[in-house]
């Protein structure tokens, strides 16, 4: 069965209050416009609304979700928020996805460096960039199910928001 995943690094955050944590710095202006055009990007290539999405529970990666939602039109049923993706690794990123129900054919899993972009790189077969804010890789697989293998996925796109018009 072909399952389609999504990566995508949170869009450019504000770091203009010092007062706030990591975990509560909201989007810049920048970032909502970013991820406003990698929404409508990502609707263009992948013509399919994902199945579900996948998301670091960091203000920033939910305003993130919340620019990719009008271009998808995906319910909120579709949307986690988890705590554990919160600057999460690769093993962790990894459990999640495992941990996904193999009715999902199209995730989407939005998050942090260094981990977001290690999984990326774990499970391509070709080489992908480091992800810079608002970027990110559209990989394929043909498995049953979410336990995916090291460089099985095949790079449908990469997302590069400072090359997309």
């Amino acid at each position: 069965m072909q399952r389609t995943l999504v990566f995508l690094r949170h869009a450019k955050s504000d770091w203009a209050d010092f007062t706030l944590s990591d975990f509560e710095r909201p989007l810049n202006l920048k970032g909502i416009k970013d991820i406003r055009k990698v929404a409508k990007w990502l609707n263009d290539k992948l013509d399919r609304t994902p199945d579900l999405i996948l998301s670091s529970s960091a203000k920033r990666t939910k305003e993130t979700v919340d620019g990719l939602i009008p271009a998808f039109k995906v319910n909120e049923s579709k949307i986690k928020y988890l705590d554990e993706l919160y600057l999460a690794g690769l093993k962790s990123i990894l459990n999640v996805m495992k941990n996904t129900s193999p009715t999902v054919q199209t995730l989407f899993i939005i998050g942090h460096n260094q981990g977001i972009s290690e999984a990326a790189a774990f499970l391509s077969k070709q080489s992908v960039r480091f992800f810079k804010t608002s970027c990110g890789v559209i990989l394929n697989f043909n498995t049953d199910n979410w336990d995916l293998y090291p460089y099985s996925g095949e790079v449908m796109s990469e997302i590069v928001c400072s090359e997309i018009d």
